[in-house]
Formats: structure tokens, C-alpha cells, sequence
């Protein structure tokens, strides 16, 4: 199991890589309005501004949920400036380094609020599971 949560954690570092330094603006864009195209597709309202926010803030709920349990279980807020280490880093070499592309720091705010929403929702996980080995561990027969 640690080695699928592992490999899965680099997937997930290499897209978000590939995605966030692409020099290519079409890439996240066109995700963008694909699901934005979905939704109201559906029914539901949505702009294209929400739905980069939300995918904003899902890209980096795995950086700390899939990390809390490959890298360590740290405290909250470590976990919290980590993904505001990350996301600024994210738009800092965008601003400077790709002029097709730019950071911004409603992105940075949206992305930590990701890393927030994955170590809430890894301690949730955890939680889950210590009661589930718990209860298997109650059943068994001594």
C-alpha cells in the first residue's frame, strides 16, 4: 500500500508540474473551459472564474492529503504553509520565467486553501481508519 501511495504521490507532483510550468496557457485554460462547459451543461451555474478557483483549490488537496501519508503526519499548519510555500513558488517562476503565463495571488490563496482542505480531509482519513483497524482488531479472536 505505501508503494501505490508513493507512486501515486509522484503522478500527482509531475502532472501539477506539467500543468502549473506548462509554457503552453492553452493547457490549464482549456481545462477550465471544459468544466465550466460540463457544469452548465448539467444545469448548475458557472462561470469560468469559479471553476479555476475550485480546480485551484483541488489541484492542491492531494499535495497535503496523499503527502500526510507518504511524507508524515505534520502539524496542520506546517502542512498549510507548505502548500502556500508551493503555490508561491508555483507563480513566481510563472511571473518571471514564462511569458506566456502568469502568477497571481488569488492562485496562491486558492491553493492553500487546497493544501488546508487535503490535511483536513487526511486527519478525517486517519480517523476512519484507526476506528476501522480498531474494531477488526476487537473482533478477532485472541
Amino acid at each position: 500500500m505505501t508503494f501505490l501511495l508513493r507512486a501515486a504521490y509522484a503522478v500527482y507532483l509531475v502532472a501539477v508540474a506539467w500543468l502549473v510550468w506548462n509554457p503552453d496557457p492553452g493547457a490549464p485554460g482549456s481545462a477550465v473551459l471544459h468544466v465550466t462547459t460540463l457544469l452548465q451543461d448539467w444545469g448548475l451555474p458557472a462561470s469560468t472564474t469559479w471553476v479555476e478557483r475550485g480546480l485551484n483549490v483541488v489541484m492542491f488537496v492531494p499535495l497535503s492529503l496523499l503527502g500526510a501519508w507518504v511524507l508524515g503526519w505534520w502539524r496542520v499548519l506546517d502542512w498549510v504553509l507548505a502548500g502556500f510555500a508551493v503555490s508561491l513558488l508555483i507563480e513566481v517562476v510563472q511571473h518571471v520565467a514564462i511569458p506566456t503565463r502568469s502568477g497571481t495571488t488569488s492562485d496562491v490563496v486558492t491553493n492553500t486553501t487546497g493544501a488546508l482542505v487535503g490535511i483536513v480531509l487526511a486527519l478525517l482519513s486517519r480517523r476512519i481508519s484507526t476506528r476501522v483497524l480498531a474494531r477488526r482488531g476487537a473482533g478477532s479472536p485472541r
